[in-house]
């Protein structure tokens, strides 16, 4: 019985393990796919910075740069931007979870950087 005890052990601890992987993978795979969203709009909002004026873009500026209406809601989460000229400030509310946000600033050079989690997203 001793046998078949440490075998039951471990196969009990195997399906324990793998349960916790995939509850921790159910709150990892919204964030990310926040995250993601955040970088590709982030992306845009460079390139909007980059370009001339004369060419649509802000001339060296966020100013006028608003997430493209596509964007700004989808089956990962809700997303908003308050803007200044050097520097963007965007929300995340998770669609899963409104209590699950993550916000993050864009400097000038197109980087993000001081990321915030609230909600499981800690």
């Amino acid at each position: 019985m001793g046998r078949l005890g440490g075998v039951f052990g471990i196969g009990l601890t195997l399906v324990t393990f793998v349960l916790s992987q995939f509850s921790s993978i159910d709150y990892a795979m919204p964030k990310d796919a926040i995250i993601n969203d955040l970088a590709n709009v982030a992306a845009q909002a460079y390139q909007y910075r980059t370009r001339p004026i004369s060419a649509g873009g802000g001339g060296g500026s966020y100013e006028g740069f608003g997430i493209p209406s596509k964007m700004q809601r989808n089956e990962n989460g809700s997303y908003k931007v308050l803007v200044t000229p050097d520097t963007l400030y965007f929300e995340a509310v998770s669609q899963q979870n409104p209590e699950d946000r993550i916000r993050v600033k864009v400097k000038p050079d197109g980087r993000l950087w001081d990321w915030q989690y609230e909600g499981t997203f800690r």
